[in-house]
């Protein structure tokens, strides 16, 4: 109903918070990952910060934290606490994917081919609203069949993107003008 919906939003909207943990990512990418060193090192840090979200993620989930994040600090009822800490934990693979596509954009940004980077997320967004109908045809409803839904979706965006930029970032070359950043200074 309309509060599991609620609810699943909440664990869905404490992802996107975590996930603005590397809202500067596209930013660095697209300053530091034009050579393949730079390229090397963003991915790095992206991997990087992949891992420290998807633990800050988890740790949300799991006793005593979920209490106060989900109970204290959102408010939930007990029943919607389960849902929406279910469906944030749920959405570990989803956010990893977010990220893992974050290493492939700069290339494609870079190479002046945003849209394909445009015409992936159309796709995983299509994907996504296709599925919904789908899904409760088949009877596939609930959180966790919409966390299922949501993350096929960015699985193809992801595909696409790295698909789409493999040719421009196997042509990078490390010429002596350009940076080579470390993960740190990244």
């Amino acid at each position: 109903g309309a509060l599991g919906v609620a609810a699943f939003s909440q664990g869905q909207a404490l992802m996107f918070l975590l996930g603005a943990l590397g809202i500067g990512l596209g930013t660095s990418g697209m300053v530091f990952a034009k050579s393949r060193t730079g390229q090397r090192n963003y991915e790095r840090l992206t991997s990087i910060l992949t891992v420290i979200t998807a633990v800050l993620q988890i740790l949300c989930c799991v006793p005593p934290f979920d209490r106060l994040v989900f109970g204290t600090i959102l408010g939930l009822s007990p029943e919607l606490l389960e849902i929406s800490r279910n469906t944030t934990l749920l959405s570990v693979p989803m956010q990893w994917m977010f990220y893992s596509r974050s290493k492939y954009l700069p290339a494609l940004y870079l190479a002046k081919k945003s849209n394909l980077a445009n015409r992936a997320t159309l796709y995983r967004i299509g994907l996504t609203a296709l599925l919904s109908p789908v899904f409760n045809f088949f009877g596939l409803v609930g959180y966790v069949w919409g966390a299922v839904a949501m993350t096929t979706g960015v699985w193809v965006e992801l595909a696409l993107t790295r698909a789409y930029s493999k040719p421009l970032r196997e042509a990078l070359e490390d010429a002596p003008e350009l940076e080579k950043a470390s993960v740190m200074r990244q």
